[in-house]
């Protein structure tokens, strides 16, 4: 039990790490679902164990990536709704920290369905 006085010796310290490391890229993405109109896809954390939230951006194959439509979820599957008919997507799938750091993206095809193919 301490009795007041000065103390002396080596200072103390602590070691530790936070669970604010870089995201690590999604992996296994995939297209679970389409309509003609829409893409349901999936992925998987990289790291179970933490908790990301994930910004998907869908933007038509042959275009400019910045025309990407996003949206952010803290799910491991989104629909995309509001796609044109028949035609092939890119998606790209980023992990973001909880102050906004970003993992590279995980990209994959999504292609909406056809239904007037002559």
């Amino acid at each position: 039990m301490y009795m007041g006085g000065a103390v002396k010796g080596v200072g103390a310290y602590t070691e530790g790490t936070t669970t604010e490391d870089e995201p690590k890229t999604p992996i296994n993405g995939r297209e679970v679902d389409a309509t003609e109109k829409s893409i349901t896809i999936a992925w998987e954390p990289a790291n179970p164990v933490c908790t990301f939230q994930y910004k998907v951006c869908v933007y038509e194959v042959s275009t400019d990536p910045s025309s990407a439509r996003c949206q952010v979820t803290s799910d491991t599957f989104i629909t995309m709704p509001d796609l044109l008919e028949c035609h092939a997507y890119i998606s790209d799938v980023t992990a973001l920290s909880a102050s906004l750091n970003a993992s590279l993206p995980l990209s994959f095809y999504s292609v909406t369905i056809c239904t007037h193919i002559p």
